[in-house]
């Protein structure tokens, strides 16, 4: 008789189920890049993970299912193991492989029964290799644990270390192995050190040379000569590390070792450094771009890259790539939102899809020399190239559109009252072209300026609205309802438009519509009081639908639909608001929260985003499968994930009858998890955020069990483990009470919290 027991585990309130909660920082820092050959690669930092084929020119972005967070890293470090394989580890118990030169990854378990930050993964040829991490005992305390495969990570078995002290908590730093019996180990913390095995890591000798700082960055030229990071010196052992000496070198992150040269990894100033071992000498090169370079990696003699953050100021956020052909001489920059021109201090001003894949992002820069810049992104918002730059003024971008592109600037930089430049682009950002120069009265980055068409052109300067169809060469007044000043306004073509306008003496705010570019205006709706101003803001959907709504204060949300206004309560101090489409909305409020209502506003949902500093982002919607928060030096994408079914079951496939085992799946913090089985009793338990599943078998024969991921967007297809199921083997002499079908009775569909 064949029972099926289904079971929904959920984990913890922290994960994020909900369809659409999984997010991406688009240009989160990179601290480790690695390639198979000068075509195929890939970088991590954070929770991103991409990879190339061609060399840089494009990448595509991996999900990886974890939470990018500013002060820790999910992944932690990456190693090529041959021609085509390659491993990551990161926290959460985050294992990656992948054997086809990074195109697909696949998620593994090493250390069964929880979920555990993998610190460090080092493997001395393709099939011997190490895997340190740290966890919790029984009694709370941080502990080490070893992994070693020897068939290139198909299997792991634990090593049981010994120490030579008796210290109860240690937390490993890094790990490096010389070959399959001597490696190097430090560690952090109260206990932190240097250490030793020559056993293949059963034992460890302390060789701490007692310098200030935490030991870092092991690389060994050969069985004697190595080099360490003590805090932001390099030292250096000829003894296979029985002794250590500084160099009169310094890196804040510590270096990347190829072709007898150190190369620095550190606050570069428009720079890499690069130490050569051979004469002592520091050799400087310029790079184009400001930043913290955080790791090198050369693929042969003469190519080469490197990756970091944009600027040391702030954590994990602004990246960049770089790359060289003639060994280090010279770099070109493959991705970066940021130039050795731009600062700490800079604002936004447009996030725009111009094609399929490509994107517009623009900033302008005060500190550090001003400027204004324009990126493009030809794959996704996944990798940035800079096309405009402006130096020494601000400016702003005003329209994109399929392979167009417009921005106006001043046109003398010591003066931005004089006039402007009305710039633009027709084949996505190669060549631009000076159109005219135009009255700062009338267009400026500081009036209100909205281009609805190449040739079209509404501004504001507050007390004014004028409109252009010649791309601002002539300009007409457009007539606004007397006794008001303009507030704000919007056209949805050149004929209709809606306004907001103010009465400061009453104060009244009032909304206006014209079907005929201001001959004629209709009043929508007004508000009077204290609250009126500035407190109503509006949005049109593409249906000519208009969504006003109070932007400091609670009150009410009114849509305006067929010439009639309709009134919903708004409980939400709204720093931020835009339409997905004409019955969806999405806000970011005051508390850096964001909402979203799929009715009209009649009900909101919160939904995750990664709040990373006290600047309110602004909002793009691209779809409602696709929306990007942006702001200076930072671009995140909240998506819909729909989840894959786990890459591995780990377990028993040989088993008894009336036996319990244990069965694990790799942990997905974005989804539900569901079990079942083939005459199986299934329980499932938290054991320090485990995805596991106890399996007690019930009848003998070829039986399977199977787990999916599942959240609100649907479930994933079912991971199946097949498992044998032997009969008991009964001693003759003794009396074997056997399981009977009574145990399916103790068991039922449920839900642990």
């Amino acid at each position: 008789m064949k029972y099926l027991f289904t079971f929904l585990f959920l984990m913890s309130l922290s994960i994020h189920a909900q369809c659409g909660q999984y997010a991406q920082i688009k240009n989160e820092r990179l601290s480790h890049v690695r390639f198979w050959n000068e075509q195929n690669g890939f970088v991590i930092g954070g929770a991103s993970l991409l990879t190339t084929t061609n060399g840089g020119i494009s990448w595509s972005a991996h999900d990886v299912r974890d939470f990018q967070r500013l002060t820790v890293n999910p992944l932690n470090e990456a190693q090529i193991l041959n021609a085509n394989k390659a491993i990551i580890v990161g926290d959460d118990g985050i294992i990656l492989k992948t054997e086809d030169q990074g195109l697909t990854w696949q998620r593994d378990i090493v250390r069964l029964g929880g979920v555990f930050d993998y610190k460090d993964v080092h493997f001395t040829n393709e099939n011997i290799g190490y895997i340190t991490g740290n966890y919790f005992n029984s009694a709370n305390q941080e502990q080490i644990f070893l992994y070693k495969t020897t068939d290139g990570g198909d299997t792991w078995s634990e090593v049981l270390l010994t120490f030579p002290s008796t210290t109860t908590e240690r937390i490993v730093n890094e790990i490096y192995f010389i070959n399959e019996n001597v490696g190097y180990m430090s560690t952090l913390g109260a206990f932190s050190g240097m250490f030793k095995t020559t056993d293949g890591g059963d034992n460890w000798v302390d060789i701490d040379p007692e310098f200030d700082g935490f030991y870092t960055n092991f690389h060994f030229s050969n069985d004697q000569i190595g080099y360490a990071m003590a805090g932001d010196t390099v030292i250096r052992t000829n003894d296979g590390g029985d002794s250590w000496t500084e160099l009169s070198l310094i890196s804040e992150i510590g270096f990347s070792f190829y072709n007898n040269y150190l190369y620095l990894n550190e606050s570069n100033y428009g720079q890499t450094r690069r130490y050569n071992l051979s004469s002592s000498n520091i050799e400087s090169v310029e790079v184009g771009i400001y930043g913290l370079k955080r790791d090198t990696f050369f693929v042969n003699n003469t190519v080469g890259y490197a990756v970091g953050q944009k600027e040391p100021s702030t954590p994990s956020l602004g990246r960049f790539i770089l790359k060289t052909v003639d060994g280090g001489n010279t770099w070109t920059i493959l991705d970066g939102i940021g130039t050795i021109e731009s600062g700490t201090s800079g604002n936004a001003n447009d996030f725009s899809k111009m094609t399929d894949n490509e994107f517009i992002y623009s900033y302008t820069t005060s500190q550090y020399g001003t400027g204004s810049y324009i990126f493009k992104s030809s794959d996704n918002a996944v990798s940035w190239q800079l096309i405009k730059q402006y130096d020494d003024v601000i400016g702003e971008t005003l329209l994109v559109g399929e392979n167009y592109i417009s921005f106006i600037r001043p046109s003398n930089p010591d003066n931005a009252a004089d006039n402007m430049i009305f710039s633009e682009s027709t084949d996505g950002g190669e060549t631009w072209q000076d159109i005219t120069e135009i009255d700062a009265q009338i267009l400026s980055p500081f009036n209100t300026n909205q281009q609805i068409s190449v040739n079209e052109i509404f501004s504001s300067n507050f007390s004014d609205l004028r409109y252009s169809n010649d791309k601002g060469q002539t300009w007409q007044t457009i007539t606004i309802p007397a006794g008001y000043e303009l507030w704000d306004y919007q056209f949805i073509d050149d004929q209709t438009g809606y306004i907001t306008l103010q009465d400061f003496s009453i104060p009244k705010t009032t909304f206006f519509k014209t079907e005929n570019r201001g001959v004629t205006w209709e009043e929508i709706i007004s508000f009077t009081g204290e609250d009126s101003f500035p407190g109503y803001n509006f949005k049109v959907t593409s249906g000519n639908k208009l969504v006003i709504y109070p932007s400091q204060n609670t009150g009410m949300l009114y849509l305006y639909e067929n010439n009639s206004v309709t009134e919903k309560p708004f409980d939400f101090y709204t720093a931020k608001f835009q339409i997905i489409n004409e019955t969806t909305f999405i806000l970011v409020n005051n508390d850096f929260e964001l909402f979203i209502s799929y009715d009209n506003g009649d009900n909101w949902v919160q939904r995750f985003f990664i709040n990373t500093d006290y600047v309110i982002p602004e909002i793009y919607v691209e779809s409602e499968e696709s929306i990007f928060l942006w702001k200076y030096n930072y671009i995140e994408q909240l998506k819909n994930y729909y989840p894959d079914p786990p890459d591995v079951i780990k377990g028993e496939i040989s088993v008894q009858v009336g036996q319990s085992y244990t069965y694990d799946v790799p942990l997905n913090l974005f989804t539900y998890l569901e079990w079942d089985a083939t005459d199986g009793l299934i329980t499932a338990n938290i054991n320090n955020n485990a995805v596991r599943a106890t399996v007690r078998w019930l009848s003998p024969g070829n039986h399977y069990v199977r787990a999916r991921y599942v959240n609100d967007c649907g479930p994933s297809e079912y991971a199946e483990l097949q498992v044998n199921v032997a009969p008991l083997n009964i001693d003759n002499d003794n009396f074997l009470i056997t399981t009977t079908s009574e145990t399916c009775l103790e068991t039922n569909n449920g839900i642990i919290n």
